[in-house]
């Protein structure tokens, strides 16, 4: 009895034996197996474990950095860690896992670039609202406003937050009127650039307070010998000086076999220069020129017209004679009603300069009689001629689309004077007229407008010359200028295309 029953009791211990070595080979078959070596791992998060046996296993083990548990459900085993904690899984079985870890926290650095400053960049123009030349004026104004829509235009599509504005003010087409004009725009807009004044006096007048001050100009039709200065703060880049209209003057009313000249020219800086270089060329050819000023912008010239019949009657027993006007358009306006009915000086040939070949000087602007007067004597001007290029069509288009009227001679000019004045500022990089000094020669050097290439000589002065010839004519009844030559500076020769 005693025997049998420490024979039960061993058969069942060793039925319970059985079932624990199951349990330990099949948990030994996780932590044990062959067929993977040995793997260290830190794990932060979650890890699941694939086993291929089909039981169902938990087990919880405690270790110093925290707590594992480890559940084995039809072959499935996960590991959770509460912290990082290192656990070594023996296997020596086939073991697949699948792992599901969150990494560390990750800084990401992004650079956000905020968009430019908004910046406005003001573009002075003084010009001549009032006076003799206050048509001129206003036609400049319009053609640098058209510049500086494109320029705006085009700084948008680009997505630039740069911009540019135009303040202007009246020169009164004097040179005190464009001092006190470009004082005031430097005292309310603190201008570092100007497209302006225009004429030569009135670049005299505000050279020295630009210079102290170190503002550009850019002079769009200043012409005159007298500001033809190195190193200074303006600079002429579309007209050429007067040297090349005295030139092709000279040359062209000696070809029409004129000996004697009379020199009716306005007292100021433009006219005096005019007179001088039109003398030393003309009597160089062998002619011999009379001079007759008159003060400028006076409101009757009777008295000089009345003048200038004596000379030219006396001139006329000598020789072949000519006059050579060199007035503003508003000047003439006052002169032309009083030549229409003179004899005399409607027997000789006139000449005048460039901005006499306006369309304000013909009719219907002025009466059918002061236009016979001027075809009857062949009033030839010389005007600021550019052989063209492929831009040179557009402004007079643009132009009129805008404004719904013909530029005044020279506009084209004030137009690439905008761009040049906006294109140098840019490249200066600053708004100050010191350093956008530095640049304009190189910008007007490589700049190509709707005139003609700038290349400036060492007074800042273009060096390019090109002058056309016009003289009014009745063309299918109506009266309009006609080219009869060219002058160009380069050969210093006169082409005559219409006798």
């Amino acid at each position: 009895m005693v025997n049998k029953k420490r024979s039960g009791v061993s058969t069942g211990v060793a039925a319970g034996l059985a079932v624990v070595l199951l349990i330990i080979g099949v948990v030994g078959g996780y932590f044990a197996g062959s067929a993977v070596p040995p793997v260290t791992s830190t794990v932060t998060s979650i890890r699941t474990s694939t086993v291929t046996q089909p039981t169902t296993v938990v087990s919880t083990t405690t270790v110093a950095a925290g707590t594992v548990t480890t559940t084995v459900t039809a072959g499935t085993a996960t590991t959770t860690v509460t912290q990082p904690t290192t656990i070594t899984h023996t296997a020596t079985a086939t073991v697949t896992t699948t792992a599901t870890a969150t990494q560390p926290p990750t800084t990401i650095t992004t650079t956000v670039t905020a968009p430019a400053a908004a910046r406005t960049y003001v573009i002075g123009v003084p010009l001549p609202f009032s006076g003799p030349l206050a048509s001129y004026g206003k036609s400049f104004a319009d053609a640098i406003a058209m510049a500086v829509d494109e320029i705006n235009a085009m700084l948008q599509s680009a997505g630039s937050a740069t911009r540019f504005e135009v303040a202007t003010a009246d020169t009164e087409t004097t040179a005190a009127g464009a001092l006190k004009a470009m004082q005031n725009l430097y005292q309310t807009k603190a201008i570092q650039v100007s497209v302006g004044p225009l004429t030569t006096s009135e670049v005299m007048g505000v050279k020295q307070f630009v210079d102290q001050n170190k503002i550009v100009v850019i002079a769009p039709a200043s012409t005159g010998l007298a500001a033809a200065i190195p190193d200074d703060y303006i600079f002429r880049v579309v007209d050429p000086p007067d040297n090349f209209q005295g030139a092709a003057l000279a040359q062209y009313v000696k070809s029409r076999g004129i000996t004697n000249v009379i020199v009716a020219y306005r007292d100021d800086t433009f006219g005096q220069g005019m007179w001088n270089i039109f003398t030393k060329r003309f009597t160089a050819l062998g002619g011999k020129t009379t001079p007759l000023k008159f003060a400028p912008d006076q409101p009757d010239y009777s008295s000089e017209v009345a003048k200038l019949t004596t000379l030219v009657a006396e001139a006329k027993a000598s020789g072949p004679t000519g006059v050579l006007w060199v007035a503003w358009e508003g000047e003439a306006l006052k002169w032309l009603p009083l030549l229409q009915g003179n004899p005399v000086l409607s027997s000789v040939e006139w000449f005048g300069i460039d901005n006499l070949k306006s369309p304000n000087l013909l009719p219907p602007k002025v009466s059918n009689e002061i236009g016979d007067f001027l075809v009857k004597t062949k009033f030839t001007v010389t005007s600021f001629y550019t052989p063209g290029n492929p831009l040179t069509p557009s402004f007079k288009e643009n132009f009129v689309k805008k404004y719904g009227r013909e530029p005044l001679p020279y506009s084209d000019g004030a137009y690439d004077a905008a761009y040049i004045a906006a294109w140098s500022i840019l490249i200066a990089g600053k708004y100050d007229g010191e350093a956008i000094k530095k640049v304009v020669p190189t910008v007007a050097s490589r700049f190509i407008g709707v005139t003609v290439q700038t290349y400036l000589d060492e007074n800042g002065d273009q060096a390019i010359a090109y002058f056309g010839l016009y003289r009014p004519e009745v063309v299918q009844g109506a009266y309009s200028w006609v080219g009869v030559g060219y002058y160009d500076g380069s050969t210093d020769k006169v082409v005559i295309e219409k006798p």
